[in-house]
């Protein structure tokens, strides 16, 4: 699926009008999701509707996320989760929220089983890794092999999407300076059982494969993307 590799809303604009790229963004990842069977046809529109307000949500709470990740600066978080998250709205069937990504502090390699979403950046870089989980590996036990994939670099109005079966497991990082992004998952009860992957190799090489320890835990028993 080579069409994922990078996706920005900033095209040219000839007719000279005010143009919100976010909102295209956002219009464009959802239509992704559909066309993959991930959102019913019936309820497109629906689905756009409800994503949209939770855009304009989030546009409105980056101010302030921005200032609480920014004055964390290289400064230790002992205890704490490295990365700020700002939930929107949360139900049955979608969950919404604001995520702060500081450079110096990933969120680590971590899987959405059985649910699929959307991520658009809303300020700063984030670099988006995918992996596999080597199936040799599979079922002997919490240490696993993990198999790297594409790397997505994702600059402001820049979206990606992850389904059950595509980019679900996968990492996230800020270039340079903090960066925020809308988080949006579909049917989030399903990542009761979500993994998180923490990697024990001391000089990992991508092209034999990355050994981590798999913990079934919610890290910290923090709720985030």
């Amino acid at each position: 699926m080579d069409s994922y590799k990078h996706h920005s809303s900033r095209e040219p604009n000839n007719s000279g009008q005010k143009t919100s790229y976010g909102a295209r963004a956002l219009s464009a990842a959802v239509n992704e999701l559909v066309q993959h069977g991930v959102i019913p046809v019936s309820k497109h529109t629906d689905y756009l509707g409800q994503a949209s307000l939770y855009l304009k949500q989030a546009y409105r709470a980056v101010t302030i996320l921005r200032e609480s990740t920014q004055a964390l600066g290289d400064s230790e978080r002992p205890n704490q989760v490295p990365w700020d998250w700002f939930l929107l709205h949360q139900d049955e069937d979608i969950r919404a929220g604001l995520i702060g990504i500081n450079p110096y502090r990933p969120v680590p390699i971590h899987d959405h089983p059985g649910a699929s979403g959307i991520m658009l950046v809303l300020e700063g870089h984030v670099v988006e890794r995918s992996y596999q989980v080597d199936p040799e590996t599979e079922g002997s036990g919490d240490k696993v092999k993990l198999i790297p994939g594409q790397s997505r670099y994702l600059e402001k109005d820049g979206w990606s999407v992850f389904m059950s079966d595509w980019n679900n497991l996968h990492s996230l990082s800020a270039m340079s300076r903090p960066a925020m992004a809308l988080s949006i998952h579909f049917h989030p009860n399903r990542e009761k059982a979500r993994s998180w992957f923490h990697v024990t190799d001391s000089n990992p090489d991508p092209e034999k494969g990355i050994m981590a320890v798999r913990s079934h835990l919610a890290l910290l028993a923090h709720r985030t993307s």
